[in-house]
């Protein structure tokens, strides 16, 4: 497992999303229970703001060929242990300075060993 070590932008933001197994039953009530060891998952998008290229290229490498799928080592902004994420989205947009462009990723964490 190979780690994800580009430094990115200012401007990255988390969610906190839950797996919660519900059943509704007929008068109303519902009952709720955790989804798993890890009910609770960060998911991250993270900007590369205004970067060369080459290194738009490099993460675009890193990220294409499990994207969705392969597992990776990250720490995430503001944390200082690596975590498990995949990357589930990748966008590169063009900006106005010659050899520069925008990339943005979409980070999952994952629990799997």
């Amino acid at each position: 497992m190979a780690d994800f070590v580009w430094v990115e932008s200012p401007g990255a933001t988390m969610e906190l999303q839950a797996a919660v197994v519900a059943t509704q039953f007929g008068d109303g009530y519902e009952q709720r229970a955790d989804a798993g060891l890890n009910p609770v998952r960060q998911v991250w998008d993270v900007p590369f703001t205004a970067i060369d290229t080459e290194v738009a290229d490099e993460i675009e490498a890193f990220v294409r060929p499990g994207l969705g799928r392969v597992l990776f080592d990250w720490v995430p902004p503001g944390q200082s242990t690596a975590l498990k994420f995949k990357c589930t989205s990748f966008k590169r947009s063009l900006t106005d300075r010659v050899g520069l462009v925008d990339v943005a990723v979409r980070f999952e964490q994952r629990f799997e060993p």
